[in-house]
């Protein structure tokens, strides 16, 4: 694979996996007072088949990165291993562009009840790229990479590489950055497998181990977000959902939970009309586990974020007689 020509790091805040979760870890004051951050974003599909990150501002202009020129890079975010560790590895974007100025997320223009930040702020963005140009780096593979810190105590991006920046210093962190994008960049994924292990089209028995794993990794990432009240008898009642998640000490918090499952990395899955219909319900979560039976990776969304990522088309027609 040819070298990236423009790279850069980028800091942010520790998340799992970044899909709009809560609990956003870091040394910054900000994170520490809140835990939340618009890192929260990352990775979540926003409009145009784009995801839309954020870097911190440096200075105190409260002003983003000013990188030349602001389209064509490959940007790795890294942040501190469970929030107080060395840096390593969480999400990329490649051919990505940065915005001048802090921007509110698109998703305030067509949903006027999207999140507002725990200060009461929107939540901004000024990194993009397209959803095929960026991805996560899984939980178990960060640690491999170590992001050497010293270079980031005074700034939130570090230019690893570009014809503005040729630096001795910075090739250390270049060749680090060709390792992380040529293992976790431009990966193929066989088209026969976006309709296997799992989502309705594999043997009986694997759906069902992938059903199992699925729910239980979903289980896991609901405990780690607060969620201590997990009930599954609701899926033998055919009621639209799987899972009834609530929190012990706010009852009110109450989530109604869809889980699909593949063993591929691409989402794919079988929706019955009534778990379509499920999400109208302001309480219903979807939740999409991929790789399930190999290294889980959840991913819980609302149902604004659910109509965006996926287009649900009728695959099966019933035939009754006619008048």
């Amino acid at each position: 694979m040819r070298p990236h020509s423009h790279v850069a790091f980028a800091k942010i805040g520790w998340l799992v996996d970044y899909q709009g979760e809560l609990g956003v870890k870091g040394r910054a004051g900000y994170l520490q007072q809140y835990g939340d951050g618009a890192e929260r974003w990352l990775l979540c599909q926003g409009p145009g088949r784009r995801r839309y990150g954020y870097v911190p501002p440096s200075g105190d202009q409260y002003r983003p990165p000013q990188p030349q020129p602001r389209d064509g890079w490959s940007v790795i975010f890294v942040a501190p291993l469970n929030g107080s560790g060395r840096l390593v590895p969480v999400a990329y974007y490649t051919n990505a562009g940065f915005e001048p100025e802090y921007t509110a997320r698109p998703e305030y223009q067509s949903d006027s009840g999207f999140e507002r930040a725990a200060d009461g702020n929107v939540y901004v963005y000024n990194v993009s790229a397209r959803l095929s140009d960026s991805g996560i780096i899984p939980l178990e593979r960060r640690p491999q990479f170590e992001i050497r810190g010293d270079r980031f105590r005074r700034t939130p991006i570090l230019y690893a590489r570009s014809p503005n920046h040729s630096d001795s210093w910075r090739k250390q962190y270049a060749a680090v950055a060709d390792r992380i994008l040529s293992e976790f960049t431009n990966v193929d994924v066989p088209r026969h497998r976006f309709h296997q292990g799992g989502g309705g089209f594999g043997d009986p028995a694997t759906n069902r181990s992938i059903e199992h794993a699925a729910i239980a990794a979903t289980k896991r990432h609901l405990r780690g977000h607060g969620y201590r009240g997990l009930d599954e008898k609701w899926k033998r009642e055919k009621c639209g959902y799987d899972l009834r998640a609530w929190r012990l000490k706010r009852p009110q918090d109450e989530l109604l939970v869809e889980v699909k499952g593949t063993e591929a990395r691409v989402p794919a899955f079988i929706m019955t009309a009534g778990e379509h219909a499920a999400r109208l319900d302001p309480r219903w979560r979807f939740s999409m586990v991929t790789t399930a039976l190999s290294a889980p990776r959840v991913m819980l969304m609302r149902r604004p974020e659910f109509d965006r990522a996926f287009a649900v088309t009728p695959l099966v027609y019933r035939g009754i007689p006619g008048d």
